[in-house]
């Protein structure tokens, strides 16, 4: 039986977090919906002169990255029409994107189609980006996307439109090698204290619990919003944003801390700060960590059995554990799209809409179908045949009731590098968790972008 996917049914909470309005902590008490019936993608055809055209995609992710792929192997099927049509990638690190995107903007060589990252709000009021509510409708394909990616995407913005391109709709938690973890006993843990006592098990054994690609800057801080959510509340971050808590509260300095002791303790292993994600998820796979805090886009190498060589059952899921006495709930889940796409406005032209509108029509299936993965996309599948990890995600967005983001959403572009630079310093302990805190106030309050 074909079903469609939606998780429309998170949207008021996705909106009223994003938004920073009244912070909520509530979600709806129902599973995801995966039988509702929406509209049609197929888009409105166009009809574009088409004369030799080279356009720039600068992307984030590496060529061989199924976001990459998604993007490049469509164009080759718009090419078997017009071949004169090229597309140049150009791969920049996430470390180095915001710095990149800044000297393109400078120089008037904006590519076309590029990742974005950073205050996305600042883009928009510099005219870079293209309005996508607008130019999709007039295109015929706004009805392409998730409700719930939609909305989340449109409030990156902070506008009524939508600016940015869906490329995820994800959650977040842990995932463990379950042959590890029987071989040793280990149960899965429920808690804090629960994650620390097998840490412990497994550095007694010889095994390295834990791994974090440092060199990436975001996983570190991730785990520091993992434990303010299960502390705080999942809208600890929008309080703190907003003025009603502040960020030298004792409580965010006992997550940076929490996060400097499982250093100090070795459950990360050495070398944090020299790993990227791509390194991270390669030890996880040849089984050289037992554990990986890692989003759902994670399933797409799962799927592939030449990335994930533990097998289609090899790898469970949790959670992030709960704090004892915290406020956070295990249903309680950290949601995102990730990193978007943006069109630029000053490149674009008839002809580039004619390539997006190709582009983008096919890419949330495609993802589905070659990687069981979510785009944020509607999409069609058949039950029976979902691929093994995209099964587990499913019913892990099922357990939904409430949720966050990651740790830097909402932050303007020189909070957000604070923090992210500061965290590599702060598991070095080269700066103390209150001073971490103290710092991203103090830059808040110089450079908030929310009033």
């Amino acid at each position: 039986m074909k079903k469609l996917l939606s998780i429309c049914l998170m949207i008021g909470l996705l909106i009223s977090l994003a938004a920073c309005a009244t912070p909520a902590t509530t979600a709806p008490t129902t599973a995801p919906d995966t039988t509702t019936t929406q509209g049609s993608t197929t888009p409105a055809e166009t009809t574009v002169p088409k004369s030799p055209k080279t356009i720039s995609f600068l992307s984030m992710w590496a060529e061989e990255h199924e976001n990459s792929k998604l993007v490049m192997d469509l164009t080759s099927e718009y090419q078997k029409d017009y071949p004169e049509f090229k597309v140049e990638f150009e791969m920049v690190p996430s470390t180095d994107l915001i710095q990149k995107l800044q000297l393109y903007f400078a120089t008037q060589e904006t590519p076309e189609l590029f990742a974005t990252g950073g205050d996305i709000k600042a883009l928009i009021k510099t005219g870079e980006l293209l309005n996508i509510s607008e130019t999709f409708g007039e295109l015929g394909i706004m009805n392409i996307f998730d409700e719930a990616a939609l909305q989340f995407d449109i409030s990156k913005g902070g506008q009524d439109d939508l600016y940015t391109i869906p490329m995820g709709m994800n959650i977040e938690g842990f995932w463990y090698n379950k042959k590890i973890f029987t071989e040793n006993n280990i149960a899965v843990p429920a808690t804090w204290d629960e994650l620390f006592t097998i840490s412990e098990a497994l550095l007694a054994k010889g095994i390295q619990p834990l791994v974090v690609g440092g060199k990436d800057r975001w996983p570190i801080t991730r785990y520091l919003y993992a434990y303010i959510m299960r502390d705080m509340g999942p809208d600890a971050l929008i309080k703190a944003r907003a003025g009603t808590v502040a960020f030298t509260d004792p409580a965010f300095a006992r997550a940076a801390q929490n996060l400097v002791t499982m250093v100090n303790k070795g459950y990360f292993g050495q070398g944090i700060n020299s790993l990227d994600l791509s390194s991270t998820v390669s030890m996880f796979f040849n089984g050289q960590s037992a554990m990986i805090y890692n989003g759902s886009w994670f399933v797409a190498d799962l799927n592939n059995p030449e990335k994930n060589i533990l097998g289609e059952d090899g790898v469970g899921f949790f959670p992030v554990p709960t704090v004892a006495g915290g406020k956070g709930k295990i249903t309680d889940y950290n949601v995102n799209t990730g990193n978007s796409l943006a069109l630029s406005a000053k490149k674009y032209d008839a002809q580039v809409g004619d390539w997006a509108r190709f582009v983008f029509t096919q890419l949330g299936q495609k993802a589905m179908d070659e990687y069981g993965a979510l785009k944020g996309y509607k999409v069609t599948y058949d039950e029976a045949k979902l691929k093994p990890y995209t099964k587990l995600l499913f019913a892990e967005m099922k357990k939904i009731e409430g949720t966050g983001f990651w740790f830097e959403f909402g932050f303007d572009t020189t909070t957000t590098q604070l923090a992210l630079n500061n965290g590599q310093l702060l598991v070095l302990g080269e700066i103390s968790p209150e001073d971490y805190f103290k710092q991203i106030g103090d830059s808040w309050a110089a450079n908030r972008t929310d009033k």
